[in-house]
């Protein structure tokens, strides 16, 4: 028996490009669910509930692929002595808080063990620079490379999301949203992603809707952005692609954006963070993160 729909959310969470893992898995679920007639050797099933098998498949394996993760981490931190920056660094108040951002922290929450950086992406925390709040630049070895701070964001924010690495949040005030028909029907399919996800909420007469609370790393929530994140849910037809849209929007909408002022600390906390991920070379949408210029393209430019 097969189903594409496990084999894909067990790729997804596995996450390592061309790779294919070999795997056992071992379920219990209601017969009641499974549809057995959709091939006739029978070779294929079908589930009833397939986002929440699909669901419930990723998160497993996601979990246990991050714990793995963490401990391997550790034993390469005791025997190598790799050096890594405390909490504290992380989790600071904004130097020169502007726009939408005023009065808020920017957390990265701790920072995972660094990853061995090619020797031309090998940074100095002190020689860090913003440019027109929006990019950032750090000085290597032999040249520079240019960060796209909201990409960047966006890329350790996604992976965060996959990993569960975060918890939930209560708002103050708590949004009540007021959906269309479709939006309504969209939500009711899909509840149980949006409370995989840290979302609480509660249902009103017609199709309104009352979130309590949200994943912490959403630090403005508006009644556009649910809807948003409701829609994203119906832009694809595959139950994998829908739920990475999910996950891709959840994480576009929470990144520190272009014109957003970083202290010092903070940008060293972002590329930290960034190239302890597991692709830092590309946000989730894969655009680049980072663009790299060497000295010898630099002296060609001025002629030496």
């Amino acid at each position: 028996m097969k189903h594409d729909g496990i084999r894909k959310a067990i790729y997804r969470a596995y996450n390592q490009g061309e790779r294919h893992p070999s795997f056992i898995l071992l379920m219990e679920i209601n017969p009641s669910l499974l549809d057995f007639n959709i091939h006739p050797q029978k070779k294929e099933v079908k589930f009833s509930r397939g986002l929440r098998i699909f669901e419930k498949v990723y998160m497993a394996v996601s979990e246990t692929l991050a714990k793995e993760k963490k401990n391997i981490g550790a034993s390469i931190a005791i025997e190598r002595g790799v050096y890594s920056r405390g909490r504290d660094r992380f989790q600071m108040v904004l130097s020169e808080p502007k726009n939408e951002r005023q009065g808020e922290q920017l957390e990265f929450g701790e920072v995972p063990v660094k990853s061995e950086l090619q020797p031309q992406y090998e940074y100095t925390p002190q020689n860090i620079w913003q440019v027109h709040n929006s990019y950032i630049f750090a000085q290597t070895k032999n040249g520079i490379i240019i960060v796209d701070q909201h990409a960047a964001h966006e890329r350790i924010l996604y992976e965060k999301l996959k990993n569960k690495d975060y918890s939930s949040q209560a708002l103050l005030f708590p949004i009540i949203v007021e959906l269309t028909n479709l939006e309504a029907s969209i939500f009711e399919e899909y509840e149980d992603l949006f409370k995989a996800f840290g979302f609480e909420f509660r249902k009103l007469r017609g199709n309104s809707v009352i979130i309590d609370k949200v994943p912490s790393i959403l630090k403005k929530i508006t009644k556009d952005f649910i809807r948003e994140l409701i829609n994203s849910l119906e832009d694809t037809e595959l139950l994998p692609e829908r739920f990475d849209s999910f996950l891709k929007t959840l994480a576009c909408k929470a990144a520190i954006k272009f014109g957003d002022s970083l202290s010092q600390d903070e940008m060293v906390a972002l590329l930290d963070q960034l190239f302890a991920s597991q692709n830092p070379f590309f946000c989730p949408h894969g655009r680049p993160t980072i663009y790299r210029i060497t000295l010898e393209e630099l002296e060609k430019r001025f002629g030496r």
